[in-house]
């Protein structure tokens, strides 16, 4: 199938997934402005000391990982993998071991795109203003350029994720408003292989993982599942990322209401390259997640709007 058929193909998906509003839905196809955004969440969790690896009054040397967590960067919206992004997560040695707070974290592209908008990234649109709404209330982004904008729960208290709401993200730019959102934000799920009686994973490095996810409620369809798996150190620094799912692309995007199916399997199993080191620690994030899009007839059919809350847990590698 040529380039062109396929994503023709696609478009026509996302008619028959959303319902024909032809007329919106031709002005959406044909949208210049396009948005990628996230609304994520992630819960309070620790390890206990015995579970932390690197200790000196346990295994010796204190590693470091460099990078300090995931950044957002306006150069790859869509080739990066940057998009679904829980921001540095606020880690640190505490009282009862590795602790992480909890965390709700805005994120937001906005751009105009170029050609079918599908083969090249958008070009920011600079002096925009983001805004999203939730359950709780309304919350101003801070613009960090190249059409990037994020607000996390460190800068602002009152961000709190709420499940079972619409999150709305409002760009303006010109005098014109362009939405999109999520309906009924997702619940967390409960994954058991993150929460064994130890408080942490004790697993050979280089070993697959799998991650069992239980079944959703009688009527409602399962949700998105994402994974991505970092080392953090002793002192609770966050690695580069050594394994996600989360698409890179925009087709990748496009697949995820065109053909979710492979997002939504029961086992999902992390791969042993996840865990390459031996005697070091690594973050489990498990996103149930649930992808909305544009909502304005003047926003790309393509946008992605994503809405999760994270399960975690902690590997100590042997």
């Amino acid at each position: 199938m040529s380039f062109g058929k396929s994503r023709a193909a696609l478009l026509a998906a996302f008619v028959t997934v959303a319902g024909c509003d032809c007329n919106k839905t031709s002005a959406q196809i044909q949208a210049r402005h396009a948005m990628v955004a996230t609304v994520l969440a992630t819960p309070a969790f620790s390890v206990p000391y015995q579970g932390i690896a690197g200790l000196p009054f346990f295994d010796g040397g204190i590693p470091s990982f460099d990078g300090g967590g995931f950044t957002f960067d306006g150069g790859c919206p869509f080739d990066g993998g940057c998009v679904f992004d829980a921001g540095e997560l606020p880690i640190s040695l505490g009282e009862h071991g590795l602790e992480v707070k909890p965390q709700t974290a805005l994120f937001a592209f906005f751009g105009t795109r170029e050609g079918d908008g599908l083969t090249t990234a958008p070009t920011p649109v600079d002096g925009a203003m983001l805004k999203v709404e939730g359950g709780a209330g309304t919350w101003a982004l801070k613009s960090l350029g190249s059409g990037v904008h994020e607000l996390s729960t460190a800068e602002d208290s009152t961000l709190v994720y709420d499940a079972g709401v619409t999150w709305t993200f409002t760009a303006s730019a010109d005098s014109i408003d362009y939405e999109g959102g999520v309906v009924d934000a997702p619940a967390a799920e409960h994954i058991l292989q993150l929460h064994p009686d130890a408080g942490f994973i004790s697993l050979a490095a280089g070993t697959d993982y799998q991650l069992t996810r239980p079944d959703p409620e009688p009527g409602v369809g399962r949700l998105l599942g994402f994974v991505t798996v970092f080392p953090i150190s002793a002192s609770g620094r966050q690695g580069e990322a050594t394994y996600t799912n989360v698409p890179t692309t925009p087709l990748g995007f496009l697949k995820l209401v065109a053909a979710p199916s492979d997002f939504k399997k029961t086992v999902v199993t992390i791969p042993g390259s996840a865990f390459p080191e031996v005697d070091r620690n690594y973050l489990i994030i498990m996103q149930s997640a649930k992808v909305g899009g544009a909502s304005s007839d003047n926003l790309f059919i393509g946008s992605a709007v994503i809405a999760g809350v994270a399960d975690l847990g902690v590997v100590r590698t042997r």
